[in-house]
């Protein structure tokens, strides 16, 4: 990320609003429901997990957050162990002045083939 803008992570989990880790975002500003094409959904135990997968859509909420704020999601996601962020574009589903947006994505590093949830909505 530059050091001009605050960054956007899309969540598609746990730390969405009304979640069990949301509390993580505190201090974060939601910007509204999107769609990140191009990855599938899986439940792994009680969180789900994303992988590439041109066949798929997930779905989840965009946030701003701060870096204080992403040091804890850094921690919160085991990155590097269980997932990595990477920078994608996400589709908002609210009304915008761009087709798409840039957000930091925690995707799974490990291979999942079972549980999948076909709508991408967790």
């Amino acid at each position: 990320m530059d050091s001009g803008s605050a960054p956007i992570v899309f969540v598609y989990g746990t730390l969405k609003r009304g979640y069990r880790l949301h509390q993580y975002m505190e201090g974060a500003r939601f910007l509204g429901e999107a769609r990140l094409n191009g990855y599938r959904m899986h439940r792994v135990s009680w969180y789900p997990a994303i992988r590439p997968d041109a066949d798929y859509s997930v779905y989840g909420e965009l946030f701003e957050i701060n870096e204080d704020i992403l040091a804890i999601l850094d921690e919160v996601e085991d990155r590097g162990t269980e997932y990595e962020r990477e920078l994608c574009l996400v589709q908002p589903l609210f009304p915008s002045e761009t087709d798409s947006i840039q957000a930091l994505v925690y995707v799974y590093l490990h291979q999942l083939d079972d549980d999948i949830i076909e709508n991408g909505v967790f």
